[in-house]
Parts: C-alpha cells; structure tokens; sequence
C-alpha cells in the first residue's frame, strides 16, 4: 500500500509538472497575444476625424509601419505619441486630435506592427524600439529645431521612457505607465519564470537616463496598472512630477481638468 501510494504521487506530480511546463511553454511562445491586441485595418480605410491628418508610412526593417500625422497651424512642437496595447487608429486617433487641438501641437502617432494598416506583427522588444527610433529620426528630418515631445500610454509607456532615454528630447509625458513589464507579469503570472518574458520593458532603469523634464499621470482607481507602480516609476528620476488623479481609472484620465492642468503645463 506504501509503494502504492508513493506511486500515485509520483504520478500526480509527473502530470502537475507536465501542466506547468505545457502553459509554460504555451506562454513563452504566445506571450505576444497575451500582451497585445492588435485591430487590423484594411488598406484602404478611409479615417475621419475632425481635424487636420496625414497618413504616414515609415519602412522599419521588412515592416511598413502605419501613422497619423495632426496638424495645427503654426504649431508649438511636436508630440510623438505611442499609444496602449490594444485597438488601432481608427479610435486612438482621436485621443491624438484631442490633445493636438489642446495643446498647440502637431501630434504624430505610431500603429505598432500589426495595428492598423501596419504590415507584420510585433515580434520584439528590439523591435518596437527599432520602429520608435524610426520615427524620431524622420520627427528630427522633418523639423530639426522644433520642440520634440515623447509621449508614452499604458504599454506604450516603456518605449517612450527608451526613446527619450536615448534622444534629446525636450520632455517625456507618461499617461498610466508601469515600471517594467517584468512587475507587471508578477501581478498577473507570479508563477511564471520572469526570465522568459521577452518584453521586461524596464522603465524604472531607463528613465534614470532620461535628461528632460518628465511628467506622470496616474489615476487612483486604475485596475490595469497600479497607480503605485506610476509612483514607483516616479521616483526612480529626480526630474519627474507625479500627479494622482482622484477617481481616474485606466482610460478616462482625459476627462479630468487636472490631467490636462498638467499637461498643458510640461508642454508650455
């Protein structure tokens, strides 16, 4: 009975392991849907917003990666904006009209692989960076001495922290962010091996080389991202201002006076 017993333990052992290593394996190789959501676009969408635009392709390596160009007359700078995980432009693009006509700015935002009318998928943490830098060296070609903003929402906020982090730029704005991916896969997967994720994303050491003025905006009742995490993220710079918005959650920070209060105030 004793051997026996020992038998089925081994047993369910053997197939407790065997489970573990199978969603292991499941999430290491399919970590991407698990992280983004892309929405595909056809070719030929036609985009309606009220306001100013231009369609942009940029070539990225074998990627023909999709964007929106917002004008405004006489525009203050540029925003080069990299937005959440999930969707595509054809809803986000109003979040960059918005801001575009608030602010003064001529705001350009990026369709990850995949999103949008972009070609491919996103197969990297190299590779987002890659596509970010892109379209910082054609903002640089196409306005050398205009002011130059980073601004980074949600997943978009750890390439935003790089990108500035390895450009000049004239400030950094992150709307919800985390202060790795590898924090954010121990709140979701704690039992996952953290040395898997191919996307650590880790803010909180890059942002520490970030010379510009950053602002982080937060709300107190985010259910995606913490808003402890935005405050860890904070600290990690000395140029960094953090401001909580009472009662915002994940999506709704521009609904609130104070978000737009500090804004428009690191753009100014």
């Amino acid at each position: 009975m004793k051997n026996q017993g020992f038998s089925y333990l081994k047993r369910v052992v053997r197939v407790v392991a065997i489970s573990y290593l199978g969603i292991v394996f499941l999430l290491y190789f399919f970590q991407e849907r698990f992280i983004f959501f892309p929405k595909v676009l056809s070719a030929d969408y036609k985009f309606q917003f009220a306001g100013d635009f231009q369609e942009k392709i940029l070539t990225v390596g074998d990627t023909q990666v999709h964007s929106l160009l917002f004008k405004v007359p006489a525009p203050n700078g540029m925003i080069l904006y990299f937005h959440g995980n999930a969707g595509a432009m054809d809803s986000w693009g109003e979040v960059a009209l918005e801001l575009s006509q608030k602010s003064g700015y001529n705001v350009w935002m990026v369709d990850y692989p995949g999103f949008g009318k972009s070609t491919g998928s996103v197969r990297s943490q190299q590779q987002l960076l890659d596509v970010a830098q892109a379209f910082v060296n054609e903002a640089r070609r196409e306005g050398p001495e205009q002011r130059l903003f980073i601004y980074g929402r949600s997943v978009g906020s750890g390439i935003a922290v790089k990108t500035a982090a390895e450009n000049k730029v004239d400030g950094l704005i992150l709307e919800t962010p985390y202060t790795s991916l590898f924090e954010m896969a121990k709140l979701r997967f704690s039992w996952f091996p953290q040395i898997l994720l191919k996307y650590s994303m880790p803010s909180s050491q890059w942002i520490q080389n970030v010379n510009a003025p950053i602002l982080i905006v937060h709300g107190d009742a985010d259910q995606v991202i913490p808003a402890e995490m935005g405050y860890k993220l904070s600290q990690a710079s000395n140029r960094s201002t953090y401001v909580l918005i009472p009662g915002g959650n994940h999506n709704n920070l521009s609904e609130y006076g104070a978000y737009w209060d500090a804004v428009l105030s690191i753009l100014k």
